[in-house]
């Protein structure tokens, strides 16, 4: 008969000793990135407290990657016009084209989420499409009020 099996403090990686005992990951292994979460969010709270914005690392980079943004996704509805089709088949291709670029967005936003491709691409394209129903409802309102003064 065989005495019981001590906890074995030399060998964790053996399956027998590390299936009694679970290994304890050190303490430095998980204080550091709690550390460094921890001094951002005391740093942010600082920043919010003093009712400062919170400070941009790069804010010319930053500043030129939006303005680039917003030039490249304007000018998608614009391509079918730029390139000669007419009005009825530009509107359509239009359409199209910025819907397409709505969900791609959408879904490469799932890159630094953890959304799925598909679900962030459809919260993106369903988005624009209330943004559009509101712009096209208010220019309505609109219209009807100035035909009517």
């Amino acid at each position: 008969m065989r005495p019981p099996a001590l906890p074995c403090r030399l060998h964790r990686s053996h399956p027998r000793c590390s299936a009694r005992r679970p290994r304890i990951r050190s303490a430095r292994s998980h204080s550091r990135p709690a550390a460094t979460a921890d001094r951002i969010r005391s740093r942010e709270s600082a920043l919010a407290a003093a009712g400062r914005p919170e400070e941009e690392a790069f804010p010319v980079r930053h500043g030129t990657a939006t303005f680039l943004a917003f030039v490249l996704a304007g000018a998608v509805p614009l391509l079918p016009y730029a390139l000669g089709a007419s009005i009825s088949i530009g509107l359509t291709i239009s359409v199209l084209l910025t819907f397409a670029t709505l969900f791609a967005v959408g879904a490469s936003r799932a890159l630094v989420t953890v959304s799925r491709w598909w679900t962030a691409g459809l919260e993106m394209l369903g988005l624009g499409l209330a943004v559009a129903l509101a712009a096209y409802v208010s220019g309505a309102i609109v219209s009807r009020l100035v035909d009517g003064a």
